[in-house]
């Protein structure tokens, strides 16, 4: 029962007879219709990954000093692959495996404008934490509009196929889909 539902009744009378109602669902995803003009989601993860992984960092980075230290994020290290003043090159486990707020993320969002994640794997339905953080990982840096460039052991629809957060996961996908378009990010 809604809660004085009686007094509310004639206000919905009202606007039903004073608009037009469209149903606007639809099973087009339309994140999903911009062309793929560059990739920032490469599987597997072996050698030939590793190298387009290193060619994308070489290029963003240009004639920039590489650094190979941790950053510290709000009095925490995290250790990376390589990095820039721009660009940075983190592990999923790293950046992901360990409990991290979205404050984090968004610190990091904030201070680089490209991303590099490498050697996303598999999550498992009791993985809670870690597909929690992926997908909070990624929801910061979409509402960023981050260039998030990924090697993944499997195409992202193959890395969490069953548990507690399919509905929230598959949200995660589409944006991760739409962060491919030429016109996403800087």
């Amino acid at each position: 029962k809604s809660l004085q539902r009686q007094r509310f009744l004639p206000a919905v009378g009202y606007i039903q007879s004073h608009s037009i109602v469209l149903d606007l669902q639809s099973n087009i995803d339309y994140r999903q219709q911009h062309a793929f003009h560059r990739y920032n989601y490469y599987t597997p993860i072996d050698d030939t990954t590793l190298q387009q992984l290193n060619t994308r960092f070489n290029d963003l980075a240009g004639d920039s000093a590489v650094s190979h230290d941790a950053i510290t994020i709000h009095q925490r290290p995290i250790n990376v692959v390589k990095r820039t003043e721009n660009i940075i090159w983190f592990d999923f486990k790293t950046i992901c495996g360990v409990p991290r707020s979205q404050r984090d993320f968004l610190t990091i969002a904030e201070q680089f404008d490209a991303i590099i994640v490498s050697n996303l794997t598999t999550i498992n339905a009791e993985d809670n934490n870690l597909i929690r953080s992926l997908i909070n990982f990624i929801d910061v840096m979409y509402d960023q509009k981050t260039l998030l460039i990924i090697s993944a052991e499997k195409p992202i629809q193959d890395i969490y196929k069953t548990g507690r957060f399919l509905f929230s996961f598959a949200r995660t996908q589409s944006r991760i889909t739409e962060m491919q378009a030429e016109n996403w990010s800087f």
